[in-house]
C-alpha cells in the first residue's frame, strides 16, 4: 500500500463500517426509506437525521459522504494530511445533521467552477469545496419559501447554491485574516457572513425563515459501541503503524498551540495523529454521555473534534476552552443540557489555539464568551450555516485577539 494514501484507505474502511452498521441496525429497506426522507427534509439547524430518517439511514448517509469525499482526494492523488482529515471527518459529522448525499453537490460544483474560472487545478480547491458544504441547507430550504411554484424554488435553490460555492474560496481566504488562525473553523466564519447576507435579503423581501429543532433524545447502545470501536481502532492502527504504543510524540503534540495551520501528520506522523484522534474521541464521547446523549448533532460535534485532532486540537488546548464554556453554561439562563448549549460545549473547541498560544486562562475566557455568542448568532443566518459555532468562534476570536495582544504587550 502506498504510504501517501494509507490514511485514506483506513478511513474508507471506517466509513464502510458505518454503512454496514446502518444496514444491520435498521435493515436495507428501512435505510432506503430513511435516506429518501433525509434527502427531502429541510436541513437548517437543528435537524437531527436520527429523528428524520432513523439511526441506520443516518449512518449510511455519513458513511457514503465519507467515502465520496475521501474518493475525491484519492482521485486527485492528494496525500493524506491533517487538513484533509479534518475536512473529511467534519463532513462525516455533519452528515448526521444537515449534509446529505444530494445537497452537497451544488456547492461543491460552484467551487469547481471557481477553480476553472481561475484556471487552476481543482486540487487547490478540494479542501474548501468539502468545507463549503456547510451551506448545503440552502438547496432544499428554498423549496419551502413559497417563491413561485415548487420546481422554480428548487431550481433557484440549486442556482444560488452553485453561486455560493463560486464565491466561497476568495471569501474564506480573506476571513482567515480576521482571526489570524485562532479559530479553527474558518469556513464557519465565512459561511456565517455569506448566509447572513443571504438571509437578510430574503427577510427584506418578505420570506419567512422558520425556526427548527429536531433532536433525538433516546439512547442506543449499538451507536455507543460503534463509536467506541472506531476510536479504539484508530489507536490500534496507530500502534500497528508505529510497531508499539508510542506516547512520546503525543507529549510534544500537546505542547503546540494548534493555530492554523498546525498539521499533526506532518509534524509528528500519522501514528501520533491517529493516537490523538482516538484519545480525543474517547474523552469527548464520555463528556457527551455525561451531559447528554449520542444523536446526530452531538456525534457531529464529536467527529469534528476527532477530525481536527489531526489539525490543531489536543487535550491541553481544548479542555480549558470547554471548562470556560461550561462555567458560562452553568451561570446563564439556559439549561446545560439544552441542545444549543451541548453543541456549544463541543464546538467551542474551535478556539483551542487561543488556549494553546496564550494559556489556559485566556482559553477559559474564550470558551465563556463563545457560549453566549453561539446562542445568539443563529438568528442572523437563519440556520443556513451548519457551522454556526464556527461563525460564533470566529467573531469571538476577532474580538478577543486584539485585546490579548494589547494586554500581553502591556505586561511584558
Amino acid at each position: 500500500m502506498n504510504k501517501n494514501y494509507r490514511l485514506h484507505y483506513f478511513f474508507l474502511f471506517i466509513f464502510s463500517c458505518f454503512i454496514a452498521f446502518g444496514v444491520i441496525h435498521d435493515g436495507f429497506i428501512n435505510v432506503l426509506n430513511g435516506l429518501y426522507k433525509i434527502i427531502r427534509e429541510p436541513d437548517i439547524l437543528i435537524t437531527d437525521y436520527f429523528e428524520v430518517g432513523g439511526i441506520g439511514a443516518t449512518f449510511v448517509n455519513a458513511g457514503l459522504i465519507g467515502i465520496i469525499n475521501t474518493s475525491i482526494f484519492l482521485k486527485l492523488k492528494a496525500k493524506a494530511n491533517g487538513a484533509i482529515t479534518a475536512a473529511v471527518w467534519t463532513s462525516v459529522g455533519f452528515a448526521m445533521f444537515g449534509k446529505n448525499i444530494v445537497n452537497i453537490w451544488p456547492i461543491m460544483f460552484g467551487v469547481w467552477l471557481y477553480s476553472k474560472y481561475k484556471k487552476e487545478s481543482f486540487l487547490n480547491y478540494a479542501l474548501i469545496a468539502i468545507f463549503s458544504t456547510n451551506l448545503s441547507p440552502t438547496l432544499i430550504q428554498f423549496r419551502g419559501l413559497d417563491i413561485g411554484f415548487e420546481y422554480f424554488s428548487t431550481i433557484l435553490g440549486v442556482l444560488i447554491s452553485i453561486g455560493l460555492g463560486f464565491i466561497f474560496p476568495p471569501l474564506a481566504a480573506y476571513c482567515l485574516k480576521f482571526h489570524q488562525g485562532y479559530c479553527l473553523y474558518n469556513t464557519g466564519l465565512t459561511a456565517g457572513f455569506i448566509a447572513t447576507i443571504l438571509v437578510s435579503n430574503l427577510r427584506a423581501f418578505g420570506a419567512e425563515i422558520p425556526k427548527r429543532l429536531l433532536w433525538f433524545s433516546g439512547r442506543d447502545v449499538g451507536v455507543e459501541f460503534t463509536l467506541l470501536f472506531v476510536f479504539l481502532t484508530m489507536i490500534l492502527y496507530s500502534i500497528r503503524l508505529e510497531g508499539k504504543l508510542n506516547v512520546e510524540p503525543i507529549k510534544d503534540l500537546n505542547k503546540t498551540s494548534g493555530k492554523l495551520v498546525t498539521d499533526f501528520t506532518v509534524l509528528y506522523g500519522e501514528a501520533a495523529t491517529l493516537l490523538n484522534m482516538g484519545i480525543m474521541g474517547i474523552v469527548y464521547m464520555a463528556l457527551i454521555l455525561l451531559i447528554s446523549n449520542l444523536n446526530g448533532p452531538t456525534i457531529g460535534g464529536l467527529f469534528t473534534i476527532v477530525g481536527f485532532a489531526a489539525l490543531g486540537k489536543h487535550l491541553n488546548n481544548t479542555l480549558p476552552v470547554v471548562f470556560g464554556a461550561a462555567i458560562s453554561a452553568y451561570l446563564n439562563v439556559h439549561s446545560v443540557t439544552s441542545p444549543q448549549v451541548v453543541l456549544a460545549l463541543l464546538f467551542c473547541t474551535t478556539l483551542a489555539p487561543i488556549s494553546g498560544e496564550f494559556g489556559a486562562l485566556w482559553g477559559m475566557v474564550a470558551g465563556f464568551l463563545h457560549v453566549s455568542m453561539a446562542l445568539s448568532v443563529g438568528y442572523l443566518h437563519g440556520g443556513f450555516n451548519l457551522y454556526n459555532n464556527g461563525f460564533a468562534g470566529g467573531l469571538v476570536a476577532m474580538f478577543l485577539i486584539p485585546l490579548i495582544y494589547a494586554f500581553e504587550r502591556r505586561t511584558t
